[in-house]
């Protein structure tokens, strides 16, 4: 083997490696590409999720808020119109107890339990 021979092979032999890496890099890179697209659906779902509750909320507002009014026409001193902000707070406290936090309605404090 000549040295001429010896320097081609190591030519081809670093030519080679570089495009294992290079193809290493793709695919890495690739990888990413799938995993950032995943978030960026999850992410996607999770504000439809957020949109689509806010929605139903500001329905039962809306409904809620006609209900007082009619409440309040029929009997302005009702023991129930007192009692509504008790009653959401209560709901409240225990909703976030089963899922693991500790709600403060007073100060709007929220803790995980």
């Amino acid at each position: 083997m000549s040295a001429s021979d010896y320097n081609r092979g190591a030519s081809d032999a670093a030519w080679a490696a570089s495009l294992q890496t290079k193809s290493q890099t793709k695919a890495v890179a690739q990888q990413w590409r799938n995993y950032s697209e995943t978030l960026r659906l999850q992410l996607e779902e999770a504000r439809l999720a957020e949109l689509r509750r806010a929605a139903e909320l500001a329905g039962r507002d809306a409904q809620q808020r006609a209900l007082r009014e009619a409440l309040r026409q029929i009997n302005p001193g009702h023991p129930l119109l007192r009692a509504l902000p008790a009653l959401g707070n209560e709901a409240m406290v225990q909703h976030f107890a089963a899922n693991g936090y500790i709600f403060d309605p007073e100060n709007h404090l929220l803790t995980k339990a």
